[in-house]
């Protein structure tokens, strides 16, 4: 933990430490952001999965998800950002979903999902 509840996250395959993906967690309890870093894949998509899940059982009731960083997302990725989306209505938090540009934003209006980026 770092001051003010700041978390860092690295996640690579095997635990070698890499820049390819990293996600922050910035921010105490109620108003939390996820700042990815890399590519957000079927290698990183679990790990994304299980911070959100995380912010959610601890009562977040608001979750930014920045995407400013992310260089690829694929349809795993995809696929946890919208099941963070909609199933953030189970804990009663909001989701917002920030930052995504180039080929990141375009995925993301491919797929329909340009509605629920902030």
């Amino acid at each position: 933990m770092h001051a003010g509840g700041d978390r860092y996250i690295d996640r690579t395959a095997g635990d070698v430490m890499s820049d390819a993906f990293r996600i922050e967690v910035l921010g105490e309890t109620s108003f939390i952001t996820m700042v990815l870093h890399g590519d957000v894949d079927f290698e990183t998509a679990e790990e994304v999965h299980r911070v959100v899940s995380d912010a959610f059982t601890r009562g977040t009731s608001m979750l930014t998800i920045d995407l400013r960083n992310v260089k690829y997302l694929d349809s795993s990725g995809i696929h946890e950002l919208t099941r963070a989306y909609f199933g953030a209505r189970v804990y009663g938090t909001k989701v917002v979903i920030v930052g995504a540009n180039g080929p990141v934003a375009r995925a993301l209006e491919v797929a329909g999902l340009a509605s629920i980026m902030g």
